[in-house]
């Protein structure tokens, strides 16, 4: 429950340092088979009551939430099987705290990253704010730190140093940091579901500034402008109008009778570029799989615009950011059915994302949340979900790569590796005892 109350509706992010460890303590010392079925148990309780919007989604298949959640909490069965087993050969102490660390960032990843149903919500690293270590470390490498001093409570006689670093982590979080200047965009994000482009031209004519960029949801329209004269020229004709960039989400269709899931950039003489959504919804006809994860260059420099589940992974956003990106202008959607609680979840994932690769977000999502974040991923202005409206920011444009982008996003590869041959010693040492 400690773990649950993380995330929305309450959204005590600051639990999430201490929310794991009453199951380290119940893992610590348990059997193999109870290890399992603890982690399990666990599983099955956090993401069952903190996924239930997932009945709003899938509305005519409101059943198939349970199915769901018991897949993912076999992920927590999987970490405490191996936990369980590293206890056969270790009882506590250092490596036992390391290894459990290694081995929680090993199954998150692959949990989040590497599984068909890739899912990354629900996890340390994502329910604690973003910190100024995501930048070096990325939000798995917090998940491992914060599970890491966790188990140094758990496992170390003397647990103080996992409470001092527990602390630290904690006070340097409320570490005031100015994000760095550079040459502004003035962009206007828009807020409505599905709306004609009538309506879109009125939330936009409600707009008296200057601007340079005019953000619209993802699946603002239902066809490419490339394939449509009149949408293109209309679309062209407002970017002439208030001399400004246009980025809409739309759909483009393929002859094979397949689709792209597009956000299509264009200025007064027609399109300059495009990004189609390289992670399509599970479940859902959400388009076919993009390749390319790259910036638009443009006269006003190069403008990413990853589309919604896009930011749920670390690797677009990292591809974008290492291609020279130096804002991120983001379509999103978001359907109204699915639920405030859903809504203020998915919410987060772009806060970490622009802390780990150091750069200015704005999302326009089509009923919520329609948000401005800074480099360190604190949440500047947004505008109330369910409800329609602009947002008007100023955004100043960076470049460079954090340690992240460079060398930081290859940890989980490292823990993946190391906690697997962990286990595979840990196994050969149990099989050799157990034949003597």
């Amino acid at each position: 429950m400690l773990a649950v109350s993380v995330f929305a509706p309450f959204s005590w992010s600051t639990l999430a340092l201490v929310a794991w460890v009453p199951m380290m303590m119940a893992l610590t010392g348990a059997s193999i088979k109870a290890a399992t079925r603890l982690g399990l148990l666990h599983g099955v309780c956090l993401f069952g009551c903190t996924m239930g919007w997932l009945a709003n989604v899938f509305q005519s298949m409101s059943w198939s939430v349970y199915p769901l959640v018991l897949v993912l909490a076999m992920f927590s069965a999987i970490f405490g099987l191996g936990y369980g087993l590293a206890q056969t050969r270790w009882k506590g102490g250092w490596k036992l705290a390391s290894f459990g660390a290694l081995w929680w960032g090993a199954v998150e990843f692959i949990r989040s990253e590497l599984f068909v149903l890739k899912f990354s919500w629900m996890s340390p690293g994502l329910g604690f704010d973003p910190h100024f270590l995501t930048s070096v470390v990325g939000v798995y490498g917090m998940s491992v730190l914060i599970v890491l001093l966790g188990l140094l409570l758990v496992c170390l006689r003397k647990p103080w140093l996992g409470g001092m670093g527990l602390l630290v982590l904690l006070l340097t979080s409320f570490i005031p940091r100015s994000a760095p200047e550079g040459s502004s965009l003035r962009v206007l994000a828009l807020q409505a579901e599905f709306a004609t482009m009538l309506r879109y031209q009125e939330l936009v004519d409600s707009c008296e500034e200057d601007i340079d960029v005019i953000l619209f949801p993802e699946y603002a329209l239902e066809v490419d402008p490339e394939q449509s004269d009149k949408m293109r020229l209309r679309l062209t004709e407002l970017a002439a109008e208030r001399s400004a960039i246009v980025i809409i989400g739309a759909r483009t269709d393929l002859e094979n009778g397949e689709h792209y899931n597009s956000a299509v950039v264009l200025n007064e003489n027609g399109i300059i570029g495009k990004h189609h959504k390289n992670h399509p919804v599970h479940f859902f006809n959400d388009g076919k799989k993009g390749e390319l994860a790259e910036p638009v260059v443009t006269s006003l420099g190069a403008l990413a615009s990853p589309i919604c589940f896009d930011n749920d992974y670390e690797g677009v956003v990292r591809r974008m950011t290492q291609a020279g990106a130096e804002v991120f202008l983001v379509p999103s959607l978001d359907a109204s059915h699915w639920g405030e609680r859903q809504h203020y979840m998915h919410s987060e994932l772009f806060r970490h994302r622009a802390a780990e690769s150091r750069r200015w977000f704005v999302v326009a999502s089509g009923s919520g949340m329609t948000q401005l974040i800074d480099p360190f991923g604190n949440r500047v202005r947004s505008l109330p979900i369910m409800e329609e409206g602009i947002l008007y920011a100023t955004v100043p444009k960076l470049s460079g790569d954090t340690f992240y982008t460079r060398i930081g996003w290859t940890f989980p590869w490292v823990w993946i590796s190391t906690s697997a041959l962990a286990i595979a010693y840990c196994l050969i040492k149990l099989l050799k005892a157990k034949t003597q």
